[in-house]
C-alpha cells in the first residue's frame, strides 16, 4: 500500500472499531495487541505496520484474523492466505449466523452485579438457542477481600478478559442459580458482518484489558465490540460520563437503524415458580406444601391440576437445593419421587406461561436525575439542587426494576439558604435498600445500606452537624395487598465528627407503589451512646410522574430529640436524564 492509502485507509471508522479506539487511543491493553510499538495511540502506524506484517509473514494473520479480513476486503486484492487450523475450527464450531445481545437483570446477592450485566450469544444454524455460544466479558478477580475487590474493581486493578462458553451455561447461571431473567435482543446481520464479527471475537480472545466497573466494564465493552456492526459513529461517546449501566448500552444498541430484530423474554426460575403458585388454586396449595416436606406424599387432585403442582414442587426443590435448603442425596430421592409422580400422568401441565412484562429494562426510566426543590427547616427557608447519577429509588416508577428495591451511588444535595450561605447537606457515596417482601414461597432478607457525608441534627444544641455517616440493617417485609409493602429493619449507625455518635434502633416502614404516584412512610428510633442524642426520626415521601421523565417530588422529615426537634419539608421537580 501506498502511504496516501495508509492514511486513508487508517481514517475509516471500522479501522478504528476493530482497534477498539476512541479519541487518543484503544481501550485494550493487552502488548500483543499491537504490532507498531505506537499501535495503541496511532491508527496510522498500527495499519502500516499490520500491512508490512501480513507481506512479511502471512501466519501472523491467523492471531490477527479480524483486521486480516478487513484489510483484504478493503484493499480488493488477494494477500496471502495463510493456513489457520485453530482458528478454522473455532469459525466452524462456532458458525455465526446471527449475535444477540444479551441483558440479565440485577441480582442482590452480589453487589458488582446491581446494575444488571450484558453479553452477547453468538448464534449458529442450530434449531436451538441454548446450544449457541456465549461471549462474556469479565474481570478476573481472583479471591480479593470484598474491600480490596472494590478498591480494585473502581480503579481499575483487574484485567478484563472475553470469554466463550455454551449458551446453556449462561442460562443455568443467571436464570437458574442467580434467579435472573434474561432478555434477548437479535441483531439483523449479514454474512459478511458475521464473518468480520467472528474473525474480530478471535483476534479479541487473546488479549485482555483493564476492567473499571463504573465505566469501562462488561456493558462497556460488549457496546464497544458490536460497535463494529455499525462503525460510522462511535457509540461510547454516548455514555454518560460516571457510569457505564447495561440498560443504557441496549438502549444505544436498539437506536441503531435496522440493527435490532426480534425481543425475547426468558424468565428465571424463581419468575416461574412465582407465576405458577399464582395460578394454582388453595388446595392445590396445600397439596403443594405437602410434596414440599413429602415429596412422595399422595395428593387427591385432577390429573391435569395433580401435574401443575408436582411440577412446581420439582422447579422449587432445585429452586431451594441451589440455595443450599436440602442437601444432595435429598435432591437425588425427592427428584426420583416427584418425577416419577409426574411421569405416570398423561396430562399437560395447565400452568400458563409466565407473561411477559409490559415494560422491558431499557424502557425503564433513565438513570440519572436532578431535583431542584425549595423548602423549610431549621426556621429557614431555603431552596435545593440534588443530583442522582444513577440509578433508582423507592419513590422512582419501578417498571422495568425489581420492585421495592433502591440502588444508587454519589448521590448529593446542595442547600442555599435564606441568609445566603451554601452548604453540602449530604453526599451518598453507596446508598443501597431492599425490603424486598416475603412471599409464601421466598424469604428474601430485606435491608439497608449506607456510607457517605450527611448532617446529623445533634439534639443538645439543636443543630445539625456534618458527619461522615456508615448505617445499615436487616430484617423483613411482607406485602399489605398488591401496592404496599410493609417493612422492619434493625439497624446500627456511626456517625463521625465534632460529635461523633453511635446507635443502635430500628426502622418500620411502609413503601407504596400505585405506578405513577409513589409514597414512603418510616420511623426510626435510634438510641446514641450519648444519651441526650438519641433521636426518633419520622420520614415521608411521595413523588408523582408528570411525563416519562418529570416528576414532582415532596419530602417531610420530623427529627424528635430529647431536647430539640427538628422538622423540615421540601417540594420540587424531578427530571430525569
Amino acid at each position: 500500500m501506498t502511504e496516501a492509502q495508509i492514511k486513508d485507509f487508517a481514517a475509516d471508522p471500522a479501522w478504528a472499531r476493530l482497534m477498539h479506539f476512541h479519541k487518543k487511543e484503544s481501550t485494550v491493553d493487552s502488548k500483543e495487541f499491537f504490532i507498531a510499538p505506537d499501535g495503541k495511540t496511532n491508527l496510522v502506524s498500527e495499519l502500516k505496520a499490520t500491512a508490512e506484517l501480513f507481506n512479511k509473514d502471512p501466519s501472523k494473520a491467523c492471531l490477527f484474523a479480524g483486521r486480516y479480513l478487513w484489510l483484504k476486503r478493503k484493499l480488493g486484492l488477494s494477500l496471502p492466505a495463510p493456513e489457520c487450523p485453530e482458528y478454522d475450527k473455532f469459525r466452524k464450531e462456532i458458525g455465526l449466523t446471527r449475535v444477540a445481545l444479551i441483558y440479565t437483570t440485577s441480582y442482590l446477592g452480589n453487589p458488582a452485579s446491581f446494575f444488571g450485566h450484558t453479553l452477547l450469544r453468538l448464534d449458529s444454524q442450530r434449531d436451538a438457542t441454548l446450544l449457541s455460544y456465549a461471549l462474556n466479558y469479565g474481570a478476573v478477580t481472583g479471591n480479593d477481600t470484598d474491600i480490596l475487590y472494590a478498591i480494585k474493581g473502581l480503579s481499575g486493578g483487574y484485567p478484563g478478559v472475553f470469554s466463550v462458553y455454551p449458551y446453556y451455561d449462561t442460562v443455568n447461571l443467571y436464570n437458574n442459580m442467580e434467579n435472573r431473567d434474561i432478555w434477548e435482543y437479535r441483531l439483523n446481520m449479514t454474512q459478511e458482518e458475521s464473518d468480520l464479527f467472528i474473525a474480530h471475537v478471535w483476534e479479541l480472545g487473546h488479549n485482555t484489558a483493564q476492567y473499571y466497573f463504573a465505566t469501562e466494564n462488561c456493558s462497556y465493552m460488549v457496546m464497544e465490540t458490536l460497535n463494529l456492526l455499525r462503525p460510522e459513529t462511535d457509540w461510547t461517546e454516548q455514555l454518560p460520563f460516571l457510569f457505564t449501566l447495561p440498560a443504557d448500552t441496549v438502549r444505544i444498541v436498539l437506536k441503531q437503524k435496522g440493527l435490532a430484530g426480534d425481543i425475547v423474554y426468558r424468565p428465571s426460575r424463581q419468575t416461574k415458580i412465582r407465576n405458577a403458585f399464582a395460578h394454582l388454586s388453595d388446595a392445590e396449595r396445600d397439596a403443594l406444601y405437602k410434596l414440599i416436606d413429602d415429596p412422595n406424599a399422595a395428593i387427591d387432585l385432577p390429573d391435569e391440576r395433580k401435574a401443575a403442582v408436582l411440577e412446581t414442587a420439582y422447579e422449587y426443590l432445585q429452586y431451594r437445593f441451589i440455595k443450599k435448603k436440602v442437601d444432595l442425596k435429598t435432591l437425588r430421592d425427592s427428584t426420583i419421587a416427584l418425577l416419577k409422580a409426574r411421569n405416570a400422568l398423561p396430562a399437560k401441565s395447565v400452568l400458563p406461561p409466565v407473561p411477559v412484562p409490559s415494560v422491558r429494562p431499557d424502557q425503564s426510566h433513565k438513570p440519572s436525575a436532578v431535583t431542584v426543590s425549595a423548602g423549610h427547616g431549621n426556621h429557614k427557608n431555603f431552596v435545593e439542587l440534588t443530583w442522582r447519577p444513577v440509578l433508582h429509588t423507592l419513590l422512582d416508577e419501578s417498571e422495568g426494576f425489581i420492585p421495592f428495591n433502591a440502588i444508587n451511588y454519589l448521590a448529593g444535595t446542595a442547600r442555599y439558604d435564606e441568609d445566603g450561605k451554601l452548604s453540602l447537606r449530604r453526599l451518598d457515596f453507596v446508598d443501597l435498600m431492599s425490603p424486598a417482601p416475603a412471599e409464601q414461597l421466598f424469604h428474601p432478607v430485606a435491608f439497608k445500606v449506607k456510607f457517605g457525608f450527611d448532617r446529623f441534627f445533634y439534639s443538645p444544641s439543636g443543630k445539625e452537624l456534618p458527619v461522615f455517616d456508615v448505617s445499615g440493617g436487616a430484617g423483613g417485609a411482607v406485602m399489605i395487598g398488591k401496592h404496599i409493602d410493609a417493612y422492619l429493619i434493625m439497624t446500627a449507625t456511626i456517625k463521625a465528627g465534632k460529635r461523633s455518635v453511635a446507635g443502635l434502633g430500628f426502622e418500620v416502614g411502609l413503601a407504596a407503589d400505585f405506578g405513577k404516584v409513589r409514597t414512603t412512610l418510616s420511623v426510626r428510633p435510634e438510641a446514641m451512646t450519648r444519651k441526650d442524642a438519641r433521636l426518633t426520626v419520622y420520614d415521608a415521601g411521595l413523588s408523582v410522574s408528570l411525563s416519562r421523565d418529570w416528576s414532582w417530588v415532596t419530602a417531610y422529615s420530623f427529627q424528635d430529640g430529647k431536647k430539640y426537634d427538628n422538622k423540615t419539608i421540601t417540594s420540587g421537580l424531578q427530571y430525569r436524564f
